[in-house]
């Protein structure tokens, strides 16, 4: 089951705002057949936004008391908001298409990553200049950087590449030597440490 989570902000509007959502909200819950028992009542949220409007009204002349009592009121309509959201995610089960018909606001859920795969295709060109060669990768969606390798043939048995870190599925490879057969690869990293690679191409040098 999907986790919901709804976010409203309630305690961050201001008064009219306040009201105007919660009444939305009273609205949408009406007659909504997801939440034929909604608790609180929609009679305790309809108190409470009228008591809370009344308050609102009295606090013209910003006399203290009544801004105190507008206060309190409004405290009281959030507290009865945040509990009447815990029954729509309870209500809801999962289903974000039912939270919704509730006129509350529920955060988008995060599609999951896809997988780091090992590019599609890659090659190796010679370059613009001597003595350079084009590492040419296609682009993998979750990577976050690249790192174009290379090694002489005749020393694959070390097993020791060179690296040029790259950011991006292209690179050039420089101060290379000349009629010399290089095998190259990219090595694609994560950002979660994983890492895939290419297959392995070979180019000499011109």
């Amino acid at each position: 089951m999907k986790q919901l989570t709804i976010t409203n902000g309630f305690t961050k509007m201001s008064d009219p705002v306040l009201s105007n959502r919660a009444q939305q909200i009273h609205d949408h819950i009406k007659d909504n057949v997801n939440f034929a028992d909604p608790q609180p009542t929609l009679t305790e949220l309809k108190d409470a936004i009228d008591v809370f409007c009344a308050a609102l009204l009295k606090c013209k002349d910003a006399d203290r008391l009544n801004l105190a009592i507008k206060n309190q009121k409004r405290e009281i309509l959030i507290d009865t908001l945040h509990l009447l959201g815990d029954y729509v995610l309870f209500k809801s089960a999962g289903n974000r298409v039912a939270a919704l018909s509730s006129g509350f606001s529920i955060k988008k859920t995060r599609a999951p990553r896809p997988p780091l795969t090992k590019p599609e295709s890659y090659a190796v060109e010679n370059g613009s200049n001597p003595c350079e060669l084009k590492s040419i990768s296609s682009t993998v969606p979750v990577a976050i950087s690249y790192n174009h390798q290379y090694i002489e043939a005749e020393l694959l048995h070390t097993g020791i590449w060179q690296t040029v870190p790259s950011t991006r599925a292209h690179c050039i490879i420089r101060h290379l030597k000349s009629g010399v057969i290089y095998h190259c690869r990219v090595e694609v990293l994560g950002s979660h440490g994983q890492v895939m690679y290419s297959d392995i191409q070979t180019r000499r040098v011109a």
